[in-house]
């Protein structure tokens, strides 16, 4: 199955790099799952901002596989905090799927933790979900009569609160759940699910919203938008999959394919202008500067950075490639146009999205 799906994430690849140098897109997170059978926890994935690592439960694998072990669940998460004036477009992709009602799930969180747990899968305590979504290896439609059968269980796209147990009631992640409006009555196989977070609109406005298709098909709403409470925002800490039961009567498959990419609100918005004066220029670099290694982008204009979380050597990149965008005729004629560097160091850290993405493997 790797082998046959290769060339659609490839191709989704591709397309990620192209609207990125078209539309100031950032990938901030990538994996194709392309390692060994072994344990994916502490493993890097092919495209991260920083030095993020997969903190997992050891049936996860880095070939995206799931060992059948007789638990109760867990998750894969990678550190990522949102930033405001950004729209963020999470995806995985899921082939295979097979079992019971149990699921994998797929989403924003907050936590991170390797215990195999129910505490640990998005829905309660430990890794809690906020804007996620879960697939299942079956589905029950309403019986008919009623209670002629087990009660109905649908696909769900859920919004919890990301609030930790202490103080709190119990499932804070499944405390606002909706069934999928579309392929409400599909489980198993291979799955596609997407979800966009909206902070564009700054705090106190960010939106939600879920979609979901098979392999070959086009995306589906399968949840509307939504706007995220505000007390909620702080509690979004991380990304990633979770697995409800990965064992001989819970739910197996294997995972394809996780990104995280942002994308600015280019109406209001010019990547690399971090001093919001309209004009991308050594201004902003001195903001970059002064501010590298930070751990949010508070120091920039909204929405002028990666939105990875943080300023970094992405930021500058972001910065450089933007360099005289809006440049003023005054500042070309003064000769202001040489594009200051920064050290070696970050430059050697600095990720080439494009060699990463053509090294690649075609298959296991």
């Amino acid at each position: 199955m790797k082998s046959a799906r290769f060339f659609a994430t490839f191709g989704v690849s591709i397309c990620l790099i192209l609207a990125s140098a078209a539309q100031g897109m950032t990938v901030i997170f990538e994996d194709n799952f392309d390692g060994t059978s072994g344990d994916i926890n502490t493993m890097v994935p092919d495209i991260r901002p920083g030095s993020e690592t997969w903190v997992a439960a050891n049936f996860f694998n880095a070939d995206g596989s799931v060992d059948n072990l007789a638990t109760i669940g867990g998750s894969m998460t990678l550190a990522f905090r949102p930033e405001n004036g950004f729209a963020y477009t999470l995806d995985a992709s899921i082939s295979g799927i097979s079992g019971d009602i149990d699921w994998f799930g797929v989403g924003f969180a907050n936590g991170q933790s390797t215990l195999i747990s129910s505490n640990a899968r998005f829905t309660t305590n430990v890794v809690v979900g906020t804007a996620w979504m879960l697939y299942r290896g079956e589905n029950r439609p309403e019986p008919t009569p009623p209670d002629t059968m087990p009660p109905a269980t649908f696909n769900v796209a859920q919004l919890g609160t990301g609030m930790k147990a202490t103080g709190t009631p119990t499932n804070q992640g499944i405390i606002n759940g909706a069934n999928w409006l579309a392929l409400s009555t599909d489980a198993g196989g291979d799955i596609d699910m997407r979800i966009v977070l909206d902070t564009t609109g700054g705090s106190g406005n960010w939106t939600a919203t879920w979609f979901a298709k098979r392999p070959d098909d086009s995306f589906e709403v399968v949840r509307a938008t939504t706007t995220i409470p505000t007390t909620s925002e702080a509690n979004f800490t991380s990304v990633g999959i979770s697995n409800a039961r990965p064992d001989v009567s819970g739910v197996d498959g294997t995972i394809e394919f996780f990104s995280l990419i942002s994308e600015p609100d280019l109406g209001t918005n010019l990547p690399g202008d971090f001093n919001g004066d309209n004009v991308v220029d050594a201004a902003d670099y001195t903001v970059w500067r002064d501010n590298l290694g930070a751990p949010t982008e508070a120091a920039f204009a909204i929405g002028t950075g990666t939105g990875a979380g943080g300023i970094s050597a992405d930021d500058y990149n972001l910065w450089r490639n933007n360099f005289g965008s809006s440049l003023a005729a005054t500042l070309v004629a003064s000769g202001a146009s040489a594009v200051p560097e920064p050290s070696s160091w970050l430059l050697i850290t600095s990720v080439s999205g494009v060699a990463l993405f053509a090294i690649r493997k075609a298959s296991k």
